[in-house]
């Protein structure tokens, strides 16, 4: 069964389910997305599917502060008001 994913979804990294905002669609199993750091700062990523779960491209931190990036500005809010309704 495939989900149709979308720039502006949320979707869930890894195991501890990390909440994140679909900022740009690389392929059917490549994402690059905005999350909340553990310093709540927003950070886009890359993540690939793994064995049908989402996980960080890489295992080291190597993405960037989303809210420098004017491109990423719909998706960082998306990413802030969803943070505010929890």
């Amino acid at each position: 069964m495939e989900i149709e994913i979308n720039t502006g979804d949320w979707v869930y990294i890894g195991e501890n389910r990390i909440s994140a905002v679909v900022c740009n669609i690389l392929s059917e199993e490549k994402l690059e997305i905005v999350y909340l750091d553990s310093k709540q700062q927003a950070i886009n990523e890359h993540i690939v599917l793994k064995n049908g779960m989402w996980v960080f491209e890489n295992k080291n931190p190597c993405g960037g502060y989303a809210e420098r990036s004017q491109r990423l500005e719909l998706y960082v809010s998306i990413l802030q008001e969803g943070r505010n309704r929890k």
